[in-house]
């Protein structure tokens, strides 16, 4: 299958850090967050891979230089644009086949086989994996007189975020040029019922400012296929 690595975003809530390099470069434990993402591929068997580079994407072309030597590497660098028109540029060159698409920020333990069985499955959609949503914050329950009736401790709530690791079916790869950015080609797809959720319940981290990041270093431990 076809797999885009989404790496050509500025990082601004990760600034300064994000000033000289570019956000999938920011080191978490001595290794960029890049390393991590194709460390986690070639786990599955994935090493062809399109690297869809943006903002100061000559830090990652060099870094390739000496890295993953083993692996195939292609570099697409369509320079300050939205996603939508990063993902169109990859699959101009593949137009049938379907395409597995990650973020450039996110270390996870996604099992990628079982996302594979999940798509074989239901192939009549495209694959978005969620991630149940956790708060930082106590939650307090109240009952029809204002009065609180119970505490919970940051707890997950019913609701899921995308985390990517996004299976896009060929047959909706029309629908692309139809809209402007990525997040309403997104919002187009859920309207129309054209995707399917994979429930991811392991471990999740996007490294989106720097208590984030901070997080991932305290707890990259716990993704053992590292």
């Amino acid at each position: 299958m076809n797999t885009i690595i989404l790496a050509g975003g500025k990082g601004k809530r990760l600034k300064p850090i994000t000033i000289k390099i570019p956000k999938p470069m920011v080191l978490v434990k001595d290794k960029p967050i890049l390393w991590y993402i194709l460390k986690q591929l070639k786990f599955y068997g994935i090493n062809k891979i399109n690297l869809a580079i943006g903002y100061k994407s000559s830090y990652i072309i060099d870094y390739f230089k000496n890295n993953f030597l083993e692996n195939n590497i292609n570099f697409f660098d369509d320079g300050d644009v939205d996603i939508i028109e990063r993902i169109k540029s990859v699959i101009k060159e593949k137009p049938n086949e379907d395409v597995l698409i990650l973020y450039g920020d996110t270390i996870s333990d996604v099992r990628i086989d079982e996302l594979f069985l999940f798509s074989n499955n239901n192939k009549k959609h495209s694959i978005l994996t969620v991630w149940p949503l956790k708060t930082n914050f106590g939650i307090v329950e109240l009952n029809e007189k204002q009065e609180i009736t119970h505490f919970k401790e940051k707890p997950q709530l019913d609701k899921y975020i995308n985390i990517g690791y996004f299976i896009l079916r060929k047959k909706l790869f029309k629908y692309l040029d139809m809209h402007n950015t990525y997040a309403d080609f997104l919002i187009f797809c859920g309207k129309n019922n054209l995707l399917k959720a994979f429930i991811h319940k392991g471990e999740h981290f996007t490294v989106n400012n720097v208590v984030e990041l901070q997080l991932a270093e305290k707890n990259i431990s716990k993704i053992k296929i590292f």
